[in-house]
């Protein structure tokens, strides 16, 4: 993973967990010779929300499938979140390739608080990977608030530092 996103504005937490080569097991059966991707990225400004890329590289037979599976197996190992907004398929501008994005909330285990986050998945032949952002109380407390079009811009930049070639 890059030591910065998004043109600088994040910066990469080196005491973040390692990629789940769990992950990358569960997903075999739609990525061959799975190779797991994990990085948490901190916000350069103050504001907004730690950044989270979780995915799995390798070839892909059918991307759709693929993407299903992850978001499947990423809400189950997070205890089932609460869809806000979505899933909506959104395209950014000067992309052809678009993205499935959606808010959720869900219950952070350690401290058993409430966090919403707006998150954006993507497929192609060699990647597939979701991006999430937790927002800030203070900032967006309602999910009608947030701005997915935004957020889907930066995760397609995001996508271009990340994918495999």
């Amino acid at each position: 993973m890059p030591e910065t996103m998004v043109g600088g504005q994040y910066t990469r937490e080196h005491d973040a967990a390692d990629p789940d080569q769990g992950l990358a097991e569960l997903m075999s059966g739609q990525v061959r010779g799975a190779r797991p991707a994990f990085g948490v990225y901190r916000p350069a400004a103050e504001k907004g929300g730690l950044l989270a890329v979780t995915g799995v590289y390798g070839k892909i037979r059918d991307p759709s499938a693929a993407l299903r599976e992850l978001v499947k197996l990423l809400d189950r190992r997070d205890g089932d979140p609460v869809i806000r907004i979505g899933p909506k398929t959104i395209t950014p501008a000067g992309s052809d390739e678009p993205l499935q994005c959606r808010v959720v909330s869900r219950t952070i285990p350690v401290t058993n608080t409430r966090s919403l986050d707006m998150t954006c998945s993507w497929a192609d032949s060699s990647t597939v990977a979701h991006v999430a952002q937790g927002l800030l109380p203070s900032t967006h407390p309602n999910p009608n608030e947030t701005d997915l079009n935004a957020f889907a811009a930066k995760v397609n930049q995001i996508r271009d530092e990340v994918r495999d070639s």
